[in-house]
């Protein structure tokens, strides 16, 4: 009889290394996989993160542009903020607004054509109310005002002529004077 104990030994031993290169590669590909899933987590969780931030920043708005439509705004009260909208603005759009049924519908959007800083000065500098805002009720036209950055970002600022107030987020102030603030743009 032949002896085949060292054929067999050297077969399994070939049988064990190409199990272990394997059972290697099968690592490897579950470590490549993991790696690969956990950045695409990761990345997901950071833009999350950007778009909650955004979405938490009462009156910031996705785009540079007029909305389509305005909404009601809480003039009852100054509820913080200071300053009252950030400075160095490089861009400022006027949003005017007229009523068609239950609606404001945009009616007008125009550029400021100078600079911003004068704009975002005149807010920063308007009172914060000293008690209850009387609101006239009178049809007249309303307006929004669009803050751009250099970082991208832009954000709202509600103007209400009726009551003479700007409102950014949770913060109110009383304008001393909408005429001065509507003049810097060519309407």
């Amino acid at each position: 009889m032949a002896d085949n104990s060292s054929d067999a030994a050297g077969h399994d031993e070939l049988r064990r290394t190409g199990l272990g290169r394997g059972r290697k590669t099968v690592l490897a590909a579950v470590a490549v996989a993991a790696l690969v899933a956990a950045s695409a987590w990761g990345l997901s969780a950071v833009l999350g993160d950007a778009a909650e931030g955004q979405a938490a920043d009462a009156g910031s708005l996705a785009a540079y542009a007029c909305p389509a439509h305005r909404g009601g705004d809480d003039t009852t009260a100054d509820r913080g903020g200071s300053p009252f909208v950030p400075e160095h603005a490089t861009k400022a759009l006027l949003c005017a607004y007229r009523q068609r049924g239950d609606t404001l519908d945009l009616a007008a959007s125009t550029p400021l054509p100078g600079s911003a800083d004068e704009v975002t000065a005149l807010l920063n500098d308007a009172p914060r109310p000293a008690d209850q805002i009387t609101c006239l009720a009178m049809e007249r036209e309303q307006y929004q005002i669009v803050l751009g950055y250099a970082d991208g970002r832009s954000l709202l600022v509600e103007i209400n002529a009726n009551c003479g107030t700007a409102v950014h987020g949770e913060s109110v102030r009383r304008l001393v004077s909408l005429s001065e603030l509507l003049a810097y743009w060519p309407v």
